[in-house]
């Protein structure tokens, strides 16, 4: 999957892994973007500034695949998972017939991802928006609420914080710190930005898929946390 690519019936992956170290490693290590960039699942990370600029976005794009699919996008109809309007902005906003379309595309997709972000950081999940890429629509914000929701575990241990990810940028706890990144990680069938969603996955031939998506994600996920207890405990 690439960038904002959905296959739609849901996929939920979780992995947990014991580290001999201390917590305080863990969290140190999550914030050294340099480390996390070694990390064989990410292909490409990008650490926004304060505030947020366009440079930050550097390396965040879209492929030849997806250019080609945005082109014949429609709203309901659509192989890229986009927010509400943002598929018609891009298509009009780019000339197709140009010799360097992909920078063109790649350009307005940076501009409509910072727009994004700063939305977010000032107005919270709200700024989500509604993907439009299959004829249901998907409010994202609902989403999270059910994906932060599903287990109980965060509501029971830390409240503060599961509301404070609910009701973003209200009510944010003294203990917690904010940062924001983009990545392209191995995900699935194919690298991913951000985050996604697995979907399409029924019938013979969506079986298929999802067989391979499934296996592929599981062992892109065990590399990943393989790699981050080695580095932690060799640092211990």
């Amino acid at each position: 999957m690439s960038a904002f690519r959905a296959l739609r019936k849901m996929l939920f992956l979780f992995g947990a892994v014991y580290v001999q170290a201390a917590p305080e490693k863990y969290v140190q290590f999550a914030h050294d973007y340099n480390r996390l960039r070694k990390l064989p699942s990410n292909l490409a990370l990008g650490v926004f500034s304060n505030p947020a600029t366009l440079s930050d976005l550097k390396g965040f794009t879209f492929d030849n695949d997806d250019i080609k699919a945005l082109k014949n996008c429609k709203p309901g109809n659509c192989l890229l998972q986009m927010p509400e309007g943002s598929i018609e902005e891009l298509q009009k906003s780019v000339n197709w017939s140009a010799a360097d379309v992909s920078d063109e595309v790649n350009q307005q997709l940076q501009k409509g991802a910072l727009q994004r972000l700063l939305a977010y950081q000032r107005d919270g999940n709200r700024a989500l928006g509604v993907y439009v890429d299959k004829p249901n629509p998907i409010d994202v914000s609902k989403q999270l609420s059910h994906m932060v929701g599903y287990s109980k575990v965060l509501p029971f241990y830390l409240p503060d914080f599961y509301h404070y990810l609910l009701d973003h940028p209200e009510g944010k706890p003294t203990n917690v710190e904010n940062s924001f990144y983009w990545a392209r990680v191995k995900f699935g069938l194919k690298p991913t930005l951000l985050g996604s969603e697995q979907a399409g996955l029924t019938g013979a031939k969506g079986s298929i898929v999802r067989r391979a998506a499934v296996g592929r994600s599981v062992s892109n996920l065990q590399t990943g946390l393989t790699t981050i207890k080695n580095t932690l405990e060799a640092s211990h």
